[in-house]
């Protein structure tokens, strides 16, 4: 799998990564899960997780704010707007991790897939 992420006009250019708490703090991307495993998906997740913590580990351990559930198909590409809101200040990392069920259980599992992106919140200054 191949995850990654495209700003509002569809390139990789124009990332939000650095807004205004409750004026400009709410934000839609583009997220593309490219599935190259060979067979067809079914039950794949991607997961959006916001996090202010700096010591990381894959997955995440957070709640998840979004979950998009679908099925990629062979060579597919899996597209998906996510939404995400960060209103209180602070520098967070907004994760986008992909599970698929595994094939033996059905129990999801993280594939390892993920990509991100940095914002800085900064609070609303008053005139």
């Amino acid at each position: 799998m191949t995850v990654y992420i495209l700003d509002s006009n569809r390139k990789a250019v124009d990332y939000p990564e650095y807004a205004v708490a409750n004026v400009n703090s709410t934000f839609s991307v583009y997220v593309d899960v490219e599935n190259y495993m060979g067979r067809t998906i079914i039950g794949t997740q991607l997961l959006v997780k916001v996090t202010n913590d700096t010591n990381l580990t894959f997955p995440l351990d957070v709640n998840a704010t979004q979950t998009f559930t679908g099925t990629i198909q062979k060579g597919a590409t899996w597209e998906n707007i996510a939404t995400v809101s960060v209103d209180s200040p602070g520098n967070y990392m907004v994760v986008f991790e992909v599970w698929i069920p595994n094939q033996n259980t059905g129990l999801l599992q993280f594939t390892g897939d993920f990509c991100d992106i940095n914002v800085q919140v900064v609070p609303q200054t008053t005139t």
